[in-house]
C-alpha cells in the first residue's frame, strides 16, 4: 500500500483535514500490509502526520544528476558476469518468460512483484539490461534511457550496485544529463555516481514506512513516487 500524494490548501491546514483524508484512504484490513510513503524532508508537519500513523521516516532518497566527467571509466562488472539488453515484445511489454523471471527476482529482493511498474519503465526507459553469472542465472537488472533517467536497478549482491550503475551511465548516451534516485542504503551506487561526477540535486525525500520491507542495499527505485 503506497500513498502517492496528499495536499491541503495552505489556508485550510491545521484543521484536521489531512488526518481525515488519511482515515478515508488507509486500508481497513492492514494484516500483511506495509504502509509507506515518500515525503519532502522540508515538510515536518506532513512527516509528523505520517509518523503518527506509523509511517516513520526511515531513509533519505537523493536525486543525483550529471554526466560522467571526461576520462572517467566505470568499475568493471565482476568476472563471469555478462550483460545483454532485454528487448520488449511487439506490444512493448516483456514476454511471459522474461516477466516471470523478473517477478521472481523482485520477490526475492523487495518481497513483492510489480509487473505494472516494469510496463511503465519499459515505456519511459526502454533500455532494460539483464546481468547474468557464468551459469546464466539472473543476478541483476537495470533500466536507462536516451533522456537520461536511470532506474530501477536490482541486484542479488550489494557489491554489484556500483558496477551496474556505472554500466548504465555509459551504455546509453543521453541527450542531456543523467539522473538517478539513490536511497541512503545504496552506498555502492553512491560511490559510483559521485566518483563519476554526478551531484546531489536539492533536498532529499524521506522514505517512510510502518514496518521494514525490501532490501535497499540491493534495490534502486525508479523514483520516490514509484518504489
Amino acid at each position: 500500500w503506497f500513498l502517492s500524494m496528499l495536499f491541503v490548501e495552505p489556508g485550510e491546514q491545521a484543521r484536521g483535514l489531512g488526518k481525515a483524508l488519511m482515515d478515508r484512504l488507509l486500508p481497513r484490513d492492514r494484516d500483511g500490509r506495509v504502509l509507506s510513503t515518500c515525503t519532502d524532508a522540508a515538510q515536518p508537519i506532513s512527516n509528523g502526520l505520517y509518523a503518527a500513523l506509523g509511517m516513520v521516516p526511515r531513509m533519505p532518497i537523493f536525486n543525483l544528476i550529471g554526466r560522467p566527467r571526461r576520462g572517467w571509466a566505470p568499475e568493471p562488472l565482476p568476472g563471469g558476469v555478462t550483460v545483454a539488453r532485454v528487448e520488449p515484445a511487439a506490444d512493448g511489454l516483456l514476454d511471459a518468460a522474461h516477466q516471470a523471471e523478473l517477478d521472481g527476482f523482485d520477490r526475492s529482493i523487495m518481497g513483492f512483484a510489480h509487473p505494472e511498474d516494469h510496463a511503465y519503465d519499459l515505456r519511459e526507459r526502454p533500455w532494460l539490461f539483464a546481468y547474468r553469472d557464468a551459469s546464466g542465472q539472473l543476478v541483476g537488472y537495470g533500466y536507462t534511457s536516451e533522456v537520461g533517467r536511470i532506474g530501477p536497478i536490482a541486484v542479488t549482491d550489494p557489491e554489484l550496485q556500483g558496477p551496474v550503475l556505472g554500466h548504465l551511465l555509459t551504455a546509453v548516451e543521453p541527450r542531456g544529463a543523467s539522473a538517478v534516485w539513490l536511497p541512503g542504503a545504496a552506498d555502492g551506487a553512491y560511490r559510483t555516481a559521485l566518483g563519476a561526477g554526478l551531484r546531489i540535486e536539492g533536498f532529499p525525500t524521506l522514505l517512510c514506512y510502518d514496518r521494514p520491507f525490501g532490501d535497499f542495499t540491493r534495490y534502486v527505485p525508479t523514483s520516490p513516487g514509484l518504489i
